[in-house]
């Protein structure tokens, strides 16, 4: 497999690397879920709507 396709697998698959015992964090893969939740706050600003929040719930 080419190193890409490795570096690709072992983002979103935690098995795919080499054991490892270090319990340290990697913010690199966290870091769009964080984004992701953090953007949620972005309601405050933008306002919302009850059309928008049905629309919501029914995703």
């Amino acid at each position: 497999m080419s190193g890409w396709i490795k570096v690709l697998i072992a983002w979103v698959d935690a098995d795919a690397g080499p054991d490892c015992t270090d319990d340290r964090l990697d913010w690199f893969r966290v870091l769009p879920f964080l984004v992701l939740h953090l953007a949620c706050f972005g309601v405050l600003w933008v306002g919302w709507s009850w059309s928008a929040v049905v629309f919501c719930l029914a995703m």
